[in-house]
């Protein structure tokens, strides 16, 4: 099975150490390359002051 995954499922798992857990339960995942460069980005996660 492939499936296509946003920014949210990536970014929580890799914090937790538990990245593979993705490919072990689903095989192959399609990184949008849109979510590729927001995981890249150092200001991801940041809030945005007002």
């Amino acid at each position: 099975m492939m499936i296509v995954s946003n920014t949210s499922p990536i970014s929580n798992l890799a914090k937790i150490g538990q990245l593979d857990l993705m490919t072990q339960i689903y095989g192959n995942i399609f990184i949008p390359s849109a979510v590729h460069n927001e995981l890249l980005d150092r200001r991801a996660g940041e809030k945005e002051s007002n």
